[in-house]
């Protein structure tokens, strides 16, 4: 599932609020956002969620 900037938000402020951290995240290009939440403390398990998608990617480069 594709989420919006404002969704990635939303997802991290409801999480947050119900104690999970943010592991580790990271962007690629301007795009996309990608973060792990610790969510094993309820759930037992991590949770791996972000935004963007990969084909909104412009490649730097074509192969002739």
């Amino acid at each position: 599932m594709k989420h919006s900037a404002a969704d990635s938000q939303a997802i991290k402020g409801h999480w947050r609020e119900r104690g999970a951290e943010i592991l580790m995240g990271g962007r690629i290009g301007e795009s996309i956002e990608f973060y792990y939440l610790d969510t094993s403390p309820m759930l037992k398990f991590v949770l791996e969620s972000g935004s963007g998608h990969a084909i909104d990617l412009e490649p730097a480069y074509y192969y002739p």
